[in-house]
């Protein structure tokens, strides 16, 4: 084989190469956090004047699971107060595993039952509403 069927050989062989990478590239799931991210942003003082409230309280929340279930335990100073919760479980690698719910309590401690193939690393986002304030708290949990 002469050197310019070899060259023609190499060249062929780039240019299949790069096609497949811009190939599988462009096949990638990529999923944004948020849809409304624009509208979200420009709210974001409001979320981290609710951050500060979280951090003036006594401690923070907690998060405990036990088999099949996520045991959240708000501050000190949320027992025996109404409070609203709105909990979101995000998975950043796969939006399809988020999780949302929304529940009000006034022990200040409840429990979320996952399913099954809730497994893997997430991001809570919990948002309360206690006495007419707001508070935000983000943690990252291993759920097994």
């Amino acid at each position: 084989m002469s050197w310019g069927k070899k060259i023609m050989f190499v060249y062929i062989v780039f240019v299949a190469g790069i096609l497949f990478l811009v190939y599988k590239s462009s096949s990638q799931k990529v999923d944004l956090v948020t849809p409304d991210y624009y509208k979200k942003e420009l709210a974001f003082q409001h979320t981290i004047e609710e951050r500060e409230r979280v951090n003036a309280l006594s401690g923070k929340t907690s998060f405990c699971q036990i088999d099949s279930e996520l045991i959240i335990t708000l501050p000190k100073e949320m027992m025996n107060k109404s409070v609203e919760v709105d909990a979101t479980l995000y998975c950043p690698s796969d939006k399809e595993k988020d999780i949302h719910f929304n529940t009000s309590t006034s022990s200040g401690k409840f429990k979320w039952t996952l399913s099954l193939e809730t497994k893997g690393y997430f991001e809570i986002h919990l948002r309360w509403i206690a006495d007419q304030l707001a508070f935000y708290q983000e943690d990252k949990l291993f759920i097994k």
